[in-house]
């Protein structure tokens, strides 16, 4: 039994050995081939700090390309503190028909804050006497109504910018487009003439588009409205102002002109 016993420890150790060996071999490679790649990112490391290339077998990594983010709108621009908001108005009703603000004095003047939609009527300015039986009401006597609106408008952002006006001769009679008024005029922004349409009964807008830059520009309005001496009186004119800045779907009404305080 003795030598039996031995036997088989021995069988064992010797079936072992080539399992032991190459667990052993195993493990050497492992350690080898970790080796060798410890070293070859030593050595990339050193080719990149050094500006030089990588090693063979390295993937060299692109420095990522800076992304071009979404376009920056401007932000907008204010007004100027010494600015409030609306429009110089001078008003002139007249026998004669005018053609310029220096032919005759204005009967009222002041500062309306909304200039969207402009009136013809005197009582709207604080002229004595325009009530609704007022005299001004004849046709035959006062021949025109005339409006100067200054101010200065306010571009928040450089771009193109649309302006319109939209004339409403007095109209009357049995059929309104028989008997009607007749309006002129001219639209100045920046110093320069935008708009300008002569003497009419048509109620078709005219417009006109400008580039500004983001900023204050001089506007200046002058319209007159005309009598042909019957009919409908000038003082039931009106006449409406929008604008289509940058970015917008369309017109909107003209809602604020800025004067100094």
């Amino acid at each position: 039994m003795l030598h039996l016993g031995a036997s088989i420890a021995v069988v064992a150790v010797v079936a072992m050995a080539p399992a032991a060996e190459a667990a052993a071999l195993s493990v050497n490679q492992r350690l080898d081939r970790l080796e060798s790649q410890v070293h070859e990112i030593l050595h990339i490391l050193k080719g990149r700090q050094g500006g030089g290339e990588s090693g063979p077998g390295s993937k060299a990594i692109p420095a990522p390309s800076p992304k071009a983010g979404p376009a920056r709108t401007p932000r907008p621009v204010s007004p100027p503190h010494d600015l409030e908001r609306g429009a110089r108005i001078r008003y002139f009703i007249s026998r004669a028909e005018l053609q310029t603000p220096q032919d005759v004095d204005p009967q009222a003047t002041g500062i309306v804050e909304e200039p969207a939609r402009l009136k013809f009527t005197p009582s709207h300015y604080g002229v004595e006497g325009g009530g609704i039986f007022s005299h001004f009401r004849d046709p035959s006597e006062y021949r025109s109504v005339a409006l100067l609106v200054r101010g200065q408008y306010h571009a928040r952002r450089s771009g193109t910018y649309v302006f319109y006006i939209y004339p409403k001769p007095a109209r009357g009679g049995r059929d309104m487009a028989l008997v009607s008024t007749a309006m002129s005029g001219t639209l100045a922004i920046g110093g320069r003439t935008l708009i300008r349409f002569p003497r009419t009964s048509s109620w078709a807008p005219r417009h006109a588009g400008i580039h500004l830059r983001a900023g204050m520009h001089r506007f200046r309005l002058w319209v007159v409205d005309y009598s042909a001496g019957y009919g409908p009186s000038p003082i039931s004119s009106l006449v409406d102002l929008a604008v289509r800045r940058p970015g917008d779907a369309g017109p909107q009404p003209l809602k604020a002109l800025y004067v100094s305080q």
